[in-house]
């Protein structure tokens, strides 16, 4: 008869709170409350667009160093960079701007003019960020903040849009680039930020979305990163824009390398796979671990047989046959074979004869 060992509620708590706990810590490790963010699944993070992608066909990878450009395919690659923390250097850009020049696809989305101008700047790209708040208090979703947009054009990505979202976006000066959205005509820039249409700020159509040719790629722009988080991306055609776009494409890189929010799990796993050596610790730490855990496994079952009473005697476990005790062990470790058993019995029936021996 198989032993019942009873469990208190006290460490039925104990259990659950362990592993609410351990749920938890897992949760926060691999989660990011960063707007924009890939790993951030609240309403203004980036997870739904990765999927999104992946809805529309793409293979869609989280890429947190730009080393990924060197050694992607850029026929058929789009990569996305929105809203960057950190400015990238002349050789990271230089990676973004020969992946471009030989076929690859890069779409940047920001509402600043610093940083991700010179980005601009570096990959040869005339179109530039304008930085200042854009409203329009005739065509908008819930606030003059989020103004409607519509096609300018009929290239594919943007055929029959006409209420393309931005929320809290700017405006573009296109350069050379075709645009491909744009405001209607009662958009302006708020240049004092102070939410309301002066005297001297003007009412006009203004560009928020462009497409431009480098070499064998293409730069696309878009004036608002916000318009492809996730809340924003249950608008109709924010969703359809995301998904001709990655659509149009066999792969979709998640440009992360300059983004300071990657989840410290995340990152440690990213670390582990990019190192062989680090691989091979981690896999050798596991067997060991494994090994540890079925050892334990053992030397618990030799303690409980050395411990156990017939229910009809209290007949010392070391005097049962080793039939006796190997039809108990079958019983108790069904996963366990032959070999197995006759370790266990062993190391029993050794210790029983070991007393007699001290008696």
């Amino acid at each position: 008869m198989r032993d019942q060992l009873p469990v208190s509620i006290p460490t039925l708590v104990l259990v659950a709170l362990a592993g609410a706990v351990l749920i938890g810590v897992v949760v926060a490790g691999s989660s990011s409350a960063a707007a924009f963010n890939a790993y951030n699944p609240d309403w203004d993070g980036g997870s739904e667009l990765r999927s999104q992608a992946e809805a529309a066909g793409a293979e869609s990878t989280i890429v947190t160093d730009v080393s990924a450009y060197d050694g992607a395919d850029p026929n058929g690659t789009i990569a996305v960079i929105l809203a960057p923390d950190e400015q990238y250097g002349s050789d990271d850009a230089a990676s973004v701007r020969e992946f471009v020049a030989a076929g690859g696809t890069v779409l940047i989305a920001d509402d600043r003019d610093g940083r991700t101008n010179e980005l601009l700047a570096d990959l040869n790209a005339s179109t530039r960020i304008d930085g200042t708040p854009l409203r329009d208090e005739r065509n908008y979703y819930r606030t003059p903040a989020f103004p409607l947009t519509t096609n300018a054009t009929d290239q594919a990505y943007v055929t029959g849009l006409d209420e393309f979202t931005l929320n809290h976006g700017t405006t573009l000066a296109p350069g050379d680039a075709q645009i491909l959205l744009e405001t209607t005509e009662y958009a302006y820039l708020d240049d004092n930020r102070n939410e309301e249409l002066d005297d001297d700020e003007e009412l006009q159509v203004r560009p928020v979305a462009t497409l431009e040719a480098h070499g064998e790629g293409q730069v696309l722009v878009v004036s608002d990163p916000s318009a492809m988080i996730n809340v924003m991306l249950e608008r109709e055609d924010n969703s359809a824009f995301l998904q001709r776009v990655a659509g149009d494409h066999e792969r979709l890189l998640l440009d992360t390398s300059h983004s300071d929010a990657v989840p410290p799990l995340v990152r440690a796993l990213l670390f582990v796979r990019g190192s062989g050596l680090t691989q091979l610790l981690v896999g050798t730490l596991a067997l060991l671990a494994v090994g540890a855990w079925q050892q334990g496994r053992i030397g618990t079952t030799v303690d409980r047989l050395r411990d156990k009473r017939r229910p009809t005697g209290d007949v010392d476990p070391g005097r049962l046959s080793e039939q006796e005790l190997d039809a108990w062990l079958a019983r108790e470790h069904p996963e366990w074979d032959a070999d197995r058993r006759e370790t266990v019995m062993t190391a029993v029936i050794g210790s029983g004869t070991e007393r007699e021996d001290n008696d």
